[in-house]
């Protein structure tokens, strides 16, 4: 970076960049239990068992529908952080 004078005020790192997009475990399953599952889905807490590992999302538990497991799994996908999502989910109906 340089500054008004143009000389040399710092470094940024590709990695640098990316802290900044990186969110932690728990914030990640925060995210799918409250919103996800919770308020979008309102689906009672514990129907699904959400576990998550370096951005790795499992899911494991019951849905009122056949149709709903795909619909998890997307909107899983599109919380920040998620890398994956692995799906063993049950359809009750």
């Amino acid at each position: 970076m340089a500054g008004n004078d143009g000389l040399l005020t710092g470094i940024v790192s590709r990695s640098d960049l990316l802290d900044a997009f990186i969110r932690s475990d728990v914030e990640i399953r925060g995210e799918v239990e409250q919103d996800v599952l919770g308020r979008i889905l309102g689906l009672n807490e514990g129907t699904v068992a959400v576990e998550v590992r370096d951005g790795d999302v499992t899911l494991r538990g019951h849905v009122p529908e056949p149709r709903l497991v795909p619909v998890v799994v997307g909107l899983c996908q599109g919380v920040d952080g998620v890398v994956a999502v692995d799906a063993h989910l049950t359809a009750e109906g």
